[in-house]
């Protein structure tokens, strides 16, 4: 396992800008996945904030992220029918050490060529009653 902090964090987001990523807080249930949009610095009174989004491809929910010296910020929120309020706005911290970083595993038909059908027999069962 490998160990984690903010420069190894912030590199492997700047390394996947645009590609499918997984996050998993090791040890719970937490799990987000969608396209990162990279790293993004804010400069607010002298003060440099780094931020990242994620898409998910769900136009209604948003994920931001943060990263703080020992932690990254996740702020979830889904908008709520009519758009005018959020139903679920949660922020979460998760020590860069509980951290699970990785691109999703590509589906069986996705690995599959273009080709061959995937779930389907290559004979038909009828052929064996003849």
């Amino acid at each position: 396992m490998e160990k984690r902090d903010k420069a190894a964090v912030l590199d492997w987001f700047k390394a996947h800008k645009g590609k499918n990523i997984e996050i998993k807080w090791r040890g719970s249930l937490v799990r987000l996945s969608g396209r990162t949009t990279g790293v993004e610095s804010l400069d607010a009174c002298s003060a440099e904030y780094l931020e990242s989004t994620i898409d998910s491809g769900h136009e209604d929910v948003r994920i931001g992220l943060s990263f703080h010296d020992s932690a990254l910020g996740v702020y979830l929120s889904v908008q709520g029918k009519g758009g005018t309020e959020a139903s679920v706005s949660m922020p979460i911290t998760i020590p860069y050490d509980q951290l699970q970083l990785s691109i999703p595993e590509k589906k069986e038909q996705e690995k599959k060529p273009s080709g061959e059908r995937s779930g389907e027999p290559e004979f038909s069962p009828y052929e064996l009653l003849h």
